[in-house]
């Protein structure tokens, strides 16, 4: 089958599917004119990823029927991998594909520097790192096994300019302790060194890390050109304690927010924050589960 024909297979279904019996569903469903206007858009990424992956027959399977993807291979050179448990398709398509990081107005450009926070098993930290030329990535993810991925993922792909780092960011310099969700995506601090966050689920075990304040990450560097942050609730910890001093040398930032609370820890109360801090909020969504996403530029950027 050529490449086209089965790109026009592949994009007769939605994004993203969860088994076989969904493919009967969807190809029985009526069209109609919205389905087909996402038809070009579809192609354009089987398109592109036909182009970025040697291995992109399994991808686009995956996008057919549902079938995880645990290694990415690039015709770049670099490889992806993830444990058995991550899909692989679904952080790749977020990633690469859809640039939720790196919207209009945030791609990532020569000789830049990026913070990547909750960089998990390292999806946008090696986008980020392939972007363009001479760019430099802090990668901060407290999780052994995630670091471990991150680590190999960096390894094996040679990327020299990716700097891991095995902690989490938080508002104060000190071991604290990680709530171990049952999803690999939610792992999350508690409040303090001693007590468990009201959300925590009761299933959730804890494990000590090292965390580091925003403050010294951002001492021995002379700036941030883009902040991606995304560590289930400790973003306003974060913020609220950086320094104005600090908070001028961050560029742009593109970040999650997932609401603790209607007073200070959520989306439009960090937003408000940030704006009375000199930056304008250029992009806010918020999702059905109150959490979202938000980017922000700097209009009292300093770089040093």
């Amino acid at each position: 089958m050529s490449q086209i024909m089965f790109g026009i297979k592949v994009n007769s279904v939605f994004k993203k599917l969860d088994n076989r019996s969904n493919v009967v569903n969807v190809l029985t469903q009526k069209i109609t004119p919205e389905r087909l206007f996402r038809i070009p858009e579809r192609l354009y990424q089987d398109w592109r990823i036909a182009n970025l992956l040697k291995n992109w027959r399994e991808v686009l399977y995956s996008k057919l029927t549902g079938k995880s993807v645990n290694t990415i291979k690039f015709r770049s050179g670099m490889v992806l991998h993830s444990p058995p448990e991550v899909s692989l398709n679904f952080l790749f398509h977020e990633v690469w594909l859809d640039k939720i990081y790196c919207p209009p107005g945030y791609e990532i450009e020569k000789d830049n520097i990026v913070v990547d926070i909750g960089a998990n098993i390292g999806v946008f930290a090696a986008y980020a790192a392939t972007c363009a030329s001479n760019v430099e990535v802090l990668a901060f993810e407290p999780f052994p096994e995630n670091v471990s991925w991150l680590r190999k993922n960096v390894s094996e792909s040679n990327l020299s300019n990716v700097t891991v780092y095995q902690q989490a960011v938080a508002g104060v310099t000190e071991e604290r302790t990680l709530q171990v969700s049952n999803s690999w995506i939610e792992h999350s601090l508690s409040e303090t060194a001693d007590e468990k966050s009201e959300t925590a689920d009761e299933n959730e075990q804890n494990l000590h890390v090292q965390c580091r304040s925003f403050n010294d990450v951002m001492k021995p560097i002379p700036r941030c050109d883009l902040l991606k942050i995304d560590c289930e609730g400790s973003e306003y910890e974060i913020f609220y304690t950086s320094t104005t001093e600090t908070l001028k040398k961050v560029r742009r930032i593109v970040g999650e927010f997932h609401p603790r609370d209607k007073d200070k820890k959520n989306g439009k109360a960090l937003c408000n924050y940030l704006e009375s801090k000199g930056f304008d909020i250029t992009h806010f969504v918020t999702f059905e589960n109150e959490t979202g996403i938000f980017c922000a530029t700097n209009n009292v950027f300093c770089n040093n």
